[in-house]
């Protein structure tokens, strides 16, 4: 009890010692909660600020790890190109070696007959004359066998210098095609070399882009989901399009198909009356024709000449001529152009979750690039979607394309469109690498690959 009563006048003592801001309320008026909402606001908008400058900066890692992933599958294709070129022309040159090695000793052996064969007749020149030696003879047939060997001899010496000028002529041509093969393969082998190491240089690049991704997985899926949402909705935009379409066009038919009974029946009944009307004439007196009053009579006037209305392709001629164009089509954008992200389904499996499914193909162009139509056709639908900015459709018969990512447009919905007309500039967002067309083609709604149709 003792200890009881000491611990509690300690505490009253404790307490009466305080401050009394402590034991206070905290007075909070007017401008204070101004203050603390104020407050509150620069911290949500700076929060606001980060995440938007987070989000840029995965985008814009994002679009440079596709282009490099481009540069690196187009520097394994360059890579492979120029390997089966060096093995082609190391085979070349060992060939060439050794048909020079063989030049080289053959024409060594011709050159050492041929001497043998002048130092010879120059030791007969010396010991007698030619026409010593035929007159020489025993008998008017030896010498003119003489003779003949003499004439023998000359053209086999003319052969032999011909044969060897000719062997050294094919000596030197091989070895300048060496020479020159051998210059060539290692031209090709520093262009080997130069290609591994900037395809060497994407992949350290890549890979530091894929730790910083790694990085901010959370964020990154967000984004990949966000354009995966995207996509579908363009799709889905896209689908409905094509199937309005198809429902004028059904609507159309039944129109025109419902005009034409009408003008059957019209005519039916109209060929029924002036049958009624014979078998009446036939079957009574011939009426007098009604006068026509003066003032009713009608003059004749000239039928209305119609201006001829301007010829447009068929859907059937505009379905034959893309068809017969697979392979052989433009690339839809002006100037150098990279396919930084390929049709089908993909999967970023080393720092993502997320799969995207591409309809069509993403290229990159120069920034102020101009989308281009691939094939003449007629401008169906032009829509504007979120992430896709505005979106041209361009029907060619049965087949369409579609260009989505367009900052301004060139063309209506309606117009014409021959092949290479402008439809449009190409959208450049923010920092390197930002110029992209989302490009698609179709057959109706099913989805092709366009990499199978451009040249």
């Amino acid at each position: 009890m003792r200890r009881f009563l000491s611990i509690l006048l300690l505490s009253l003592t404790l307490a009466a010692t305080l401050p009394e801001q402590l034991w206070a309320e905290p007075r909070r008026n007017s401008a204070t909660v101004r203050r603390e909402r104020r407050r509150a606001e620069r911290e949500q908008e700076a929060t606001r600020r980060r995440i938007e400058e987070n989000t840029a900066r995965i985008e814009r890692e994002l679009r440079h790890l596709e282009r490099l992933e481009a540069d690196i599958e187009a520097n394994e294709r360059r890579e492979r190109i120029l390997s089966r070129r060096v093995d082609s022309t190391a085979a070349r040159v060992r060939v060439l070696g050794d048909s020079v090695a063989t030049l080289t000793a053959r024409v060594e052996r011709l050159d050492r007959s041929y001497s043998n064969s002048l130092r010879a007749i120059r030791r007969q020149r010396q010991a007698a004359s030619p026409a010593a030696f035929v007159f020489s003879s025993e008998s008017f047939g030896q010498a003119v066998r003489r003779i003949r060997y003499l004439a023998d001899l000359a053209d086999w010496n003319a052969t032999q210098g011909q044969r060897l000028r000719q062997e050294r002529a094919r000596l030197e041509e091989s070895a300048a095609r060496l020479d020159s093969s051998r210059t060539r393969l290692a031209a090709s082998r520093n262009r080997l070399r130069r290609a591994r190491a900037s395809m060497e240089a994407d992949r350290r690049s890549a890979s530091q882009l894929v730790e910083n991704l790694r990085s901010n997985a959370g964020e990154l899926n967000r984004v990949l989901e966000r354009q995966r949402q995207q996509a579908i909705a363009l799709d889905d935009e896209l689908n409905r399009a094509i199937e309005a379409e198809e429902a004028e066009r059904r609507a159309a038919e039944e129109a025109a198909r419902r005009a034409e009974a009408e003008r059957r029946a019209a005519e039916e009944a109209a060929r029924r009356a002036d049958s009624a009307a014979a078998a009446r004439r036939q079957s009574g007196p011939p009426q007098p024709a009604p006068e026509q009053p003066a003032a009713q009579a009608q003059p004749s006037r000239p039928q209305r000449q119609e201006r001829p209305a301007r010829q447009t392709r068929s859907a059937a001629e505009l379905t034959r001529e893309f068809e017969s164009s697979r392979g052989r089509l433009p690339m839809p954008v002006d100037g150098d152009a990279t396919i930084v992200s390929n049709f089908g389904r993909r999967a970023h499996t080393e720092y993502s979750r997320v799969e995207l499914q591409n309809n069509g193909i993403d290229i990159e162009a120069r920034p102020g690039a101009k989308a281009r139509v691939v094939a003449d056709g007629t401008v169906s639908m032009i829509i504007v979607m979120d992430g896709f900015r505005n979106v041209v459709l361009v029907r060619h018969g049965e087949y369409l394309t579609v260009y989505a990512g367009l900052d301004t447009l060139d063309v209506r919905k309606g117009d014409n469109v021959s092949a290479g007309q402008s439809l449009g500039t190409i959208h450049t967002a923010d920092g390197d690498h930002g110029t992209r067309l989302h490009f698609e083609v179709r057959h109706e709604k099913e989805k092709l690959d366009p990499r199978q149709w451009l040249r």
